[in-house]
C-alpha cells in the first residue's frame, strides 16, 4: 500500500509538473483607440476591467509612492504579466496602460523589438544614446515608446492624447 501511495504520488508530480502552459484565450492588440475591449470610456473598476477581459487575471493593488496611496490594476496569464493600467488623478477612469508583454500585438512592434527596427518608422525620441529613452510616433500621438538598452520594454498608451 505504501508503494502504491509513493508511486501514485510521484506520478501525479510528474504529470503536474509536465504540463504545458495554456496560450492566451485569445489574441489582445494595442491601438491608438485601446486594447481590446477597453477604451478610453472604461472606467477604472477592477469588475469592468475584468468582464472586458475575460480569460485574463485581473488584480487590482496599490502601491506608495511618496506616502500617497496609488492604485493599479494588473493583467496577468499564466503568471505573466501582461499589462498595467493605471487611473487618472480622480481614479475614476484609466490614464494609461502600459503593455509589458511581447504576447500582446502592435503595428509598430512588440516587447523586445531592438531600436533599430524601431528607428525605420521615423520616432521622435528623447535622447536616443542613453540607456533608457523615450520615443513617439506623429502617427500614433496616444502611444509611447519606452526603450531599455536599445530594447523595447514597455508601450504606453495615453488615453488623454
Amino acid at each position: 500500500m505504501k508503494r502504491f501511495l509513493l508511486l501514485s504520488s510521484i506520478l501525479f508530480l510528474l504529470h503536474g509538473c509536465s504540463s504545458q502552459q495554456q496560450s492566451a484565450p485569445y489574441p489582445l492588440e494595442l491601438s491608438t483607440k485601446g486594447i481590446a475591449l477597453i477604451t478610453k470610456k472604461t472606467p477604472f473598476n477592477v469588475a469592468v476591467i475584468n468582464s472586458k477581459l475575460l480569460g485574463f487575471d485581473v488584480q487590482q493593488f496599490t502601491f506608495f509612492k511618496t506616502g500617497v496611496a496609488h492604485p493599479i490594476i494588473r493583467i496577468t496569464h499564466n503568471r505573466e504579466e501582461m499589462m498595467l493600467i493605471h487611473p487618472s488623478a480622480d481614479k475614476e477612469s484609466i490614464a494609461s496602460i502600459a503593455v509589458t508583454s511581447d504576447k500582446i500585438a502592435h503595428k509598430y512592434g512588440r516587447v523586445g523589438t531592438s531600436f533599430r527596427v524601431f528607428e525605420a518608422y521615423h520616432p521622435q525620441c528623447t535622447q536616443p544614446t542613453a540607456e533608457q529613452f523615450t520615443c513617439t510616433l506623429s502617427s500614433a500621438p496616444s502611444l509611447e515608446y519606452l526603450f531599455e538598452n536599445h530594447k523595447l520594454k514597455e508601450i504606453i498608451w495615453h488615453t488623454s492624447s
